[in-house]
């Protein structure tokens, strides 16, 4: 019976332990909510977005970073979710687009490459 209650405490010490490590690695990931104002707020600075453009632009941005966030829980090869994240990001381009004038779409595309070349030199 002791090593029955010992065994038990054993797992139950190894699924908070597991518990605890996951809930560490996800407080230094910014959410999709954080994601997409934090982008709204550089846009708005940079684009000179006016005030009517502003909520139409996060709702575009939140829309694909929870995109984003379920892909993270899937269980796809790195190539697929490669796929996956491009069409995504042609789409929201293409959304972006539709809400921006030429100028500040122009704008927008040297930025979004300016962050593509930073996220590929950190792979």
């Amino acid at each position: 019976m002791l090593k029955l209650k010992n065994l038990f405490l054993f797992v139950m010490i190894l699924i908070s332990g597991y518990n605890f490590a996951i809930s560490q690695m996800q407080q230094g990931m910014p959410n999709a909510e954080e994601r997409a104002k934090f982008l709204t707020e550089r846009l708005k600075v940079d684009l000179k977005l006016e005030n009517k453009q502003i909520p139409k632009v996060n709702e575009i941005l939140l829309k694909y970073s929870k995109k984003v966030d379920s892909l993270r829980n899937q269980t796809k090869s790195r190539q697929e979710m490669m796929e996956i994240m491009k069409k995504n990001m042609k789409e929201q381009d293409n959304e972006i687009k539709n809400v921006l004038t030429k100028e500040q779409f122009k704008k927008y595309e040297k930025i979004m490459e300016e962050n593509r070349n930073r996220m590929r030199k950190r792979d």
